[in-house]
């Protein structure tokens, strides 16, 4: 159902979801690839302290820098480090 879903992660906690979507990255899926550093770079974007803080602390954060230079040069990222 989650494939189906284009690994939709509303369909999941992001404890869930981000271990899998690493998971998947790493394995060579690239719908996975693609919807894991999308979601990255959005759940940043969204400045909110705590999703930030799990998005360092697990390590995710090297996964989508370069969508997030590319496709978002910085837009949100200051705000959304602020409080570390």
């Amino acid at each position: 159902m989650w494939y189906e879903n284009a690994y939709n992660t509303k369909l999941l906690h992001r404890n869930l979801a981000f271990p899998l979507l690493r998971r998947l990255t790493e394995v060579g899926d690239s719908l996975a690839k693609r919807v894991f550093t999308e979601e990255i770079a959005k759940r940043l974007e969204s400045g909110s302290p705590s999703v930030v803080r799990f998005l360092i602390e697990e390590k995710y954060f090297h996964y989508a820098i370069n969508y997030i230079i590319l496709k978002h040069p910085f837009y949100g990222l200051i705000e959304g480090l602020k409080g570390f």
